[in-house]
């Protein structure tokens, strides 16, 4: 293993969730989304850990979900460290949204199995 694949990191304090701002159409609100942000900047939080369950990654679309989190990595500008949220109901999805969020350089990803939430419904 390299040097830099080992390298770790020493989490303490606040990473707090984000949520997902929309409009009143039910479109993403990505300004209200980088306010919140700001809001938790403010707040001194020691980091973020946005599109997990508070984000609703479930009910938005891989091009939304990669939206969200450059906004969202924008407004931070390397502030605090940033884990997003890259898991979804499909390995190919994930695997998407993780190496999405790595080019972002977000510090890592979190990815989990959706096992509570169901999966959307399909007409076959």
């Amino acid at each position: 293993m390299s040097q830099a694949s080992s390298a770790s990191i020493a989490l303490s304090g606040i990473f707090a969730p984000t949520i997902t701002g929309y409009h009143a159409d039910g479109s993403i609100n990505l300004e209200g989304t980088k306010k919140f942000v700001r809001f938790l900047l403010e707040s001194d939080v020691d980091g973020l850990a946005p599109l997990g369950s508070a984000g609703e990654p479930v009910a938005l679309t891989l091009r939304e979900r990669m939206h969200l989190l450059e906004a969202i990595v924008e407004e931070t500008n390397g502030k605090v460290p940033i884990f997003a949220g890259t898991g979804d109901y499909s390995t190919a999805s994930t695997i998407e949204l993780s190496l999405h969020a790595r080019s972002l350089a977000v510090t890592g990803s979190c990815s989990s199995c959706r096992f509570c939430f169901d999966p959307p419904n399909k007409t076959y």
